[in-house]
């Protein structure tokens, strides 16, 4: 693949070809096309926006111009696409990738009922396209009357009585794209492409309605984590969705799978809940873009619940002591915090099940003699229900 720098481009184009408002191949225009993708559960993602210009790099008065695309934002580099000619008299436009037999893309003199035969190597498609002409309006675009041909693909076995299959815009191109015609006769899935915009001397000609923009690089809103934090039987879990808003001026987060035991609240983005055994537990958190009306993001994990003894220790605050260990009757569980405040202490047996619970400030002394020998697991919160420390000690060794 060739790369061209566009400081080389603008020195190689000094002369501009073609000021035609309905002419295709321009020196003038540009087009912007952005990748759209499905994934699981209908989520789309964006694939990037791509920028096509044609530019006029052989011999004067050569009828081919140069197609280049870039996908930065910034446009500093473009790639060498295969060549463009228009035939004006006609209304056609042909495309010739990498020195092939050149393929008809365009062709504006249809009339309804006229069948196209579109040969686009732009699309790797290794079939001749067929659409016909249902019917042609003429419409207002930036105070430019052009003619919009409606086609459907006669190659395709499902057709959307509703929708046409590609709209050709005179001067604009296709709805898919300005390389991209044909696109709307070939049955494919997991994703799409959309013209989003065309300029001519930087002036728009053309604007799409669903996204009112020329450059995308991301659907928001996008979620922050990509994964969950562990539970631990009978204990409370809470976790906080973080959402990115971006661009999107409404949202909503939807909890379309939420596991036994737990809660989730759309309006905070918590989640939360009690378990009361362990396991793994799948879980599906959505991000909605409301205004579009589809799914931008997905937390799609297995929420992961195990015994309290099976947790990590957390680095114990100087000011939480635990003594004896190991012990015999009576265990002392001393915080030495000067603002008096209340602390939850729990203890639980080796398989998860609490044994004690209480409330206390300062020092707690609780009477564990019932207890049969062996390994527990403490557990220090605060009043808020936060873990301030975990610690495994033995009972009777």
């Amino acid at each position: 693949m060739r790369t061209f720098l566009i400081s080389t481009l603008i020195t190689l184009s000094m002369v501009s070809v073609g000021q035609n408002s309905y002419q295709i191949v321009d020196t003038t225009k540009t087009w912007n096309t952005i990748r759209i993708g499905y994934g699981a559960l209908n989520v789309v993602s964006c694939g990037g926006t791509k920028t096509n210009w044609f530019r006029d790099i052989y011999e004067p008065g050569d009828q081919y111009l140069v197609v280049i695309e870039s996908d930065d934002s910034l446009q500093q580099e473009w790639d060498y696409k295969g060549v463009i000619r228009e035939d004006t008299l006609n209304k056609r436009v042909y495309y010739n990738r990498f020195g092939e037999t050149e393929g008809l893309i365009y062709d504006f003199s249809l009339e309804v009922g006229d069948t196209v035969f579109v040969d686009n190597q732009y699309l790797n498609y290794n079939e001749v396209v067929h659409l016909v002409v249902d019917s042609i309006d003429v419409v207002d675009i930036y105070g430019v009357m052009r003619n919009r041909f409606y086609l459907s693909g006669l190659d395709l076995s499902v057709k959307d009585p509703y929708y046409p299959d590609e709209i050709w815009i005179e001067g604009i191109g296709s709805n898919y794209g300005i390389m991209q015609s044909g696109l709307g006769g070939i049955a494919i899935g997991g994703g799409t492409v959309k013209l989003l915009c065309a300029s001519q001397n930087n002036n728009t000609i053309y604007m799409d309605s669903l996204f009112n923009e020329c450059y995308i690089d991301t659907f928001y809103p996008q979620i922050q984590q990509w994964r969950l934090d562990t539970a631990y039987v009978n204990t409370y879990y809470e976790f906080q969705v973080q959402v990115d808003t971006g661009n999107a001026t409404s949202f909503a987060l939807i909890g379309e799978l939420i596991p036994e035991g737990f809660t989730f609240d759309p309006t905070t983005g918590l989640l939360t809940g009690t378990p009361t055994q362990a396991g793994t537990f799948a879980c599906v958190i959505l991000a909605l873009d409301s205004v579009m009306n589809w799914y931008t993001d997905i937390i799609y994990e297995d929420l992961i619940v195990t015994l309290p003894t099976e947790t990590s220790n957390i680095d114990k605050p100087k000011d939480i002591n635990t003594y004896p260990n190991p012990f015999n009757a009576t265990l002392n569980i001393d915080v030495a915090r000067p603002d008096n405040q209340e602390f939850l202490l729990e203890i639980y047996s080796s398989d998860g099940k609490p044994v004690c619970r209480m409330a206390f400030t300062g020092l707690a002394k609780p009477d564990l003699s019932r207890l049969k020998n062996g390994l527990y697991l403490v557990r220090v919160m605060d009043s808020e229900g936060k873990v301030l420390y975990n610690e495994r000690i033995i009972k009777g060794y």
